[in-house]
């Protein structure tokens, strides 16, 4: 792996502890946040998950996965708002700086 790429490699692994991974079932996408670790060598990603989760039979039934990781800083922040039928509804603000 190219010096530059490992370095900005490891800045995304290593500044972020939280992740996306996507999984597939019963012909189904499924997502679900997940505390992540990545080790020195680059190579993977861990993250614990109990044997009972549908991550963990998507992924022993199909090993593959996809995984988002969110390098926005700072993560963007909303309101909730209930509206008449009782959905909620997010508005998030929107401005370049994501303040």
């Amino acid at each position: 792996m190219d010096k530059e790429l490992r370095k900005a490699l490891a800045e995304v692994l290593t500044s972020q502890n939280l992740a996306v991974p996507a999984t597939h079932g019963d012909g189904q996408p499924y997502c679900s946040l997940v505390g992540f670790a990545a080790p020195p060598d680059l190579k993977s990603l861990v993250f614990a998950t109990m044997r009972s989760t549908r991550k963990f039979g998507n992924l022993k039934a199909n090993p593959q996965v996809a995984m988002m990781i969110d390098t926005r800083k700072p993560p963007p922040t909303g309101t909730a708002t209930c509206l008449p039928d009782s959905r909620p509804k997010i508005k998030f603000p929107i401005s370049k700086d994501n303040k």
